[in-house]
Formats: structure tokens, C-alpha cells, sequence
């Protein structure tokens, strides 16, 4: 059985004091919405650790490549169709813009964009909400 704990990761990049998103478009057969990194908790695997795999898993970039990833920075909940309650647990992921990026199978195409266009290309109100709050809550790196 699926554990109601996700986790969503908005992957960012600094560059010249201005700061770009990462942001994925899944298949349009699951969707074909854009998002973060998202994914499900397995059981007895550490939230920061399923994190780095699911960005591993759906970007090809591996832990030692990550750059930074904050604390939890938001704790969300919301329910499913079904009737559970989700858990899901917010963090930013700093890579580098350079980075190769290389899509699993659930995802159809990639890119960077300033806060405005990935606020306007997401999906689902959750996704922008999280995208605002990281925005406003992690500081540009002077």
C-alpha cells in the first residue's frame, strides 16, 4: 500500500543574482500537466532520501550533484479522491543550471523559467503556492 507522505523538491538554479526554475512536464497520459519534482515516501526511507532519489529517478541527477537542499520549508496536506489525507513535505533543491538533465519515462519535457512564466506554466494551485512560498522564503544568494 502507497504511504499518504510525499515530498516536492522546486529545483532552482542562481545565476548573475537572478534566479531560475526547473520545472517538468509529466506524459500527457498521466496528465500532461507541468510540476516539481514530487514523489512518494516507501516504507522505513528517510523523506530527504526519498527526495534525492526521486530526483534521481526523474531528472538523472545524482546526490553528489545537488548543490543544496534546504530544511523542510513547508509542511502541506490535502485529500485525495479517495479520501485520504496526504502529507506532503517541502523543500528547495539548488542545482547547477549547466547541470544534464535526463527524464524518466514519466516526463515528456523540461525547463527553466523565471518565477512569473513557472508560476503561470504550472499546473496545480498546489504546485504554485509551494513555487510562492519558496520564492519568497529562500534568499538570493548575494
Amino acid at each position: 500500500m502507497e504511504l499518504p507522505i510525499k515530498v516536492q523538491g522546486v529545483i532552482y538554479a542562481e545565476e548573475n543574482k537572478k534566479r531560475n526554475y526547473l520545472i517538468i512536464k509529466r506524459c500527457e497520459n498521466d496528465g500532461g500537466f507541468w510540476q516539481g519534482i514530487t514523489g512518494t515516501v516507501e516504507e522505513g526511507e528517510l523523506l530527504e532520501d526519498c527526495l534525492t532519489r526521486e530526483i534521481k529517478e526523474e531528472l538523472g541527477i545524482e546526490k553528489e550533484d545537488i548543490a543544496k537542499i534546504s530544511q523542510i520549508l513547508q509542511t502541506i496536506q490535502w485529500r485525495k479522491q479517495n479520501g485520504f489525507v496526504i502529507t506532503e513535505y517541502v523543500y528547495a533543491v539548488k542545482i547547477d543550471r549547466g547541470q544534464e538533465i535526463l527524464l524518466s519515462d514519466e516526463h515528456v519535457e523540461y525547463k527553466w523559467c523565471d518565477f512569473d512564466e513557472a508560476y503561470d506554466t504550472l499546473g496545480k494551485e498546489n504546485n504554485k503556492n509551494t513555487l510562492k512560498f519558496v520564492n519568497i522564503n529562500v534568499k538570493l544568494r548575494k
